[in-house]
């Protein structure tokens, strides 16, 4: 009678669970960039911890999810997320996707840190430490109405003010615009010819290898943070020539 009870309970909260999927999801039509309207479909799998981005039988998942920000449709050809992931004490972080699809296969255009906040300016008088913030954000516009044309405008926010080292102190705005490769269907800002050793962390499978990689790649650079296409996905160039990544297939 209580293993019955307990294969109840298991397939309630299955079922439970996918239902939360279900009703939480979302579908947004592009066009494809082979002619066709195509359904994309987001869907949050709360046992996994990711979000899924789905168009026909190709899907992203999106890794360290917390919840979606915002999402919305640019020039019909573009879906936009906006996502906050999850990060440490007095910190907030988000990235920002830009997805499009050609033969019914997603894309991801850019995929970068949009939001960052490191908070330590009311638990001084607490802990004794000196005042530190720190804000990252970056908002992006979409210009052009066609592959020969678009190009995608990055407005860029960094502050810090830190009583610890105030020399680092600063605040600026400024702009940074990505030029788009027709061939991809992605954004960057130049290409680097790399040839060395990497640590790749893939989050699909939570292993870290080491691979040699010789070439010339599409980058993405902002700030302090870089950003390399490499076999049809970006990663985020990391300390000691880790590349990671935030979503994978």
């Amino acid at each position: 009678m209580k293993i019955i009870t307990i294969k109840v309970m298991i397939f309630i909260f299955l079922t439970t669970i996918c239902l939360f999927s279900i009703v939480n999801a979302q579908t947004f039509q592009l066009q494809s960039f082979d002619g066709t309207k195509v359904k994309v479909r987001l869907a949050y799998n709360p046992a996994l911890g990711t979000l899924a981005i789905a168009c026909a039988k190709d899907t992203i998942y999106l890794v360290d999810y917390m919840d979606l920000d915002d999402v919305k449709i640019l020039n019909d050809r573009f879906l936009q997320v906006s996502y906050a992931k999850r990060a440490g004490s007095n910190e907030g972080l988000a990235n920002t996707l830009l997805l499009s699809v050609d033969h019914n296969k997603l894309i991801q255009g850019i995929h970068i840190k949009s939001f960052s906040e490191y908070d330590m300016r009311n638990f001084d008088h607490i802990q004794g430490s000196l005042s530190e913030y720190q804000l990252f954000i970056v908002k992006t516009q979409l210009v052009g109405h066609d592959k020969t044309t678009y190009k995608l405008n990055l407005n860029i926010h960094d502050e810090s003010n830190s009583e610890r080292t105030p020399k680092t102190n600063h605040n600026y705005n400024t702009q940074l615009i990505l030029n788009f490769d027709p061939k991809k269907n992605i954004f960057y800002s130049t290409h680097q010819t790399i040839a060395k050793t990497f640590m790749i962390y893939n989050p699909k499978n939570q292993r870290t290898t080491k691979q040699y990689l010789n070439g010339k790649v599409p980058v993405i650079t902002i700030g302090k943070s870089s950003y390399y296409y490499i076999n049809g996905e970006w990663y985020e160039k990391g300390d000691n020539n880790y590349l990671l990544k935030s979503a994978y297939k």
